[in-house]
């Protein structure tokens, strides 16, 4: 992970405050940061209440990506967020990549407007999305 990343991140952990109430990128599904520790944090999603961990690692990863690729306002990147892994963009695979190599859930919705709230990242729900570094 970049040193750019980690003090972004360490830069505004303390401000991801629970419990705080968002929405995907497209504002279509409500979800909830219910707890958050020094490594993770747990939201909550949809009408089941399902929990959902999202790391440190997985909102470093999605500033790597940004950076590397010089992902800018004037050269905003595509969301292309899908479950299935064959399917998803090259920043929701970056999101959810595992420190085994493997991809874990989907988890690019909900970290972009986490990193939008703390003012990390601008995003633009519209279709097709699009995030970049600020």
């Amino acid at each position: 992970m970049s040193i750019l990343a980690k003090q972004k991140i360490a830069g505004v952990w303390s401000q991801i405050v629970a419990p705080r109430a968002l929405a995907t990128p497209s504002k279509s599904k409500p979800f909830k940061v219910v707890s958050n520790t020094s490594s993770e944090m747990t939201i909550e999603v949809g009408t089941g209440k399902k929990l959902l961990v999202i790391s440190r690692e997985n909102l470093e990863s999605t500033i790597d990506y940004l950076n590397v690729h010089d992902h800018d306002s004037h050269k905003p990147c595509r969301l292309d967020a899908n479950t299935d892994p064959i399917k998803a963009g090259p920043l929701c695979l970056a999101c959810r990549k595992t420190p085994a190599g493997d991809y874990g859930p989907r988890l690019i919705t909900y970290v972009l407007p986490i990193l939008a709230d703390v003012g990390v990242v601008g995003l633009n729900g519209d279709a097709p999305a699009t995030t970049w570094l600020i």
